[in-house]
């Protein structure tokens, strides 16, 4: 009877510690696992870092559209700015600057299509795609752009040069506004690689002169020395074209 009993006590007692553990673990709160914790931090900082797919690098706010440090300014330059400027100013006009072309785009469209007694440039009408530039930059808003949009950033640091990569961007730029295929100012066309090599003895000479001198090219005013280098390296290296 007494082995009976305590067998008795014995099974109660180990019921009540079962139970009373399952409680405890009731009332406990489980704990988080600390490596899930760490893993959680690590990847809250990649997406604050790195929100989406979206990256760092920033669109140019002009592009596509056509500015006046990027498309007028040089055909400006090349056409108009050696007598329309803040010394001649002729007729009364200067349109040396960013705000003075701005304010008179009106009356720079309105030359360019005037008769052969008022046309500007007085060598007489340009061409229907460069007068396109001036439509499509007032159409634009009239934007300013980025000022170093035309520094020479060629890439090409081999010191050999190509007409192709070379030579005729520069040309393009400085030159065949005034000297091309459609209205050659003076009888003198290098809108071509052929054309810029029949003529280049002259090109150099006209480059060569100083700011002020007559015949300079571009009218202007003298390009940068290491611009004219470049078309002196390009005659020396035997005039390349790709």
């Amino acid at each position: 009877m007494k082995k009976i009993l305590s067998v008795a006590i014995a099974l109660l007692m180990g019921y009540t510690v079962t139970n009373c553990t399952s409680d405890l673990e009731d009332l406990i709160p489980a704990q988080d696992d600390p490596q899930i914790g760490i893993q959680d931090e690590s990847e809250s900082d990649d997406q604050s870092q790195n929100p989406g797919d979206d990256s760092d690098t920033t669109d140019d706010p002009y592009s596509g559209k056509t500015t006046y440090y990027g498309n007028v300014e040089p055909l400006l330059n090349q056409l108009c700015v050696s007598c329309h400027n803040t010394v001649i100013a002729e007729d009364g006009l200067d349109i040396s600057s960013y705000q003075k072309a701005k304010s008179e785009i009106d009356e720079i469209l309105e030359s360019l299509y005037e008769d052969e007694d008022d046309i500007m440039p007085p060598s007489g009408r340009i061409s229907d795609s460069l007068i396109q530039v001036f439509i499509d930059w007032k159409i634009d808003g009239l934007l300013e752009g980025d000022p170093n949009s035309n520094e020479d950033n060629n890439d090409n640091t081999s010191g050999i040069y190509t007409y192709i990569d070379d030579i005729g961007p520069i040309l393009a730029q400085e030159c065949t506004a005034c000297h091309n295929a459609s209205n050659p100012l003076g009888g003198y066309d290098i809108s071509t690689y052929s054309k810029t090599v029949a003529g280049i003895d002259l090109l150099i000479q006209r480059i060569d002169l100083q700011t002020g001198q007559t015949g300079i090219m571009p009218p202007n005013g003298r390009m940068t020395e290491s611009t004219i280098q470049k078309i002196k390296d390009w005659y020396e290296q035997g005039l390349v074209e790709q």
